[in-house]
């Protein structure tokens, strides 16, 4: 994949899921994903204060709901 078909689809994604990110936690996806590399689940964690122990998908889960953690998902392109 080239880095324009890259940037691209990240737009694509960034653009379909903004609307409902922000509808579920309350926060601008923007804020977590970068046109080249994408969704920074690393950053996010840190913003929905993740614990230690417990997994970024048991978390988004157990906090957020199945919306959430199929939003995430699709975010990062497989499983959490």
């Amino acid at each position: 994949m080239s880095l324009r078909d890259l940037i691209l689809n990240n737009r694509k994604l960034l653009h379909e899921n903004e609307s409902e990110f922000f509808q579920i936690f309350t926060v601008t996806l923007s804020k977590h994903f970068d046109i080249i590399m994408g969704f920074n689940i690393s950053s996010f964690s840190t913003r929905i204060k993740v614990p230690d122990e417990v997994s970024a998908k048991d978390w988004v889960e157990a906090r957020y709901g199945m919306r959430a953690l199929v939003i995430i998902q699709k975010l990062i392109g497989g499983e959490c």
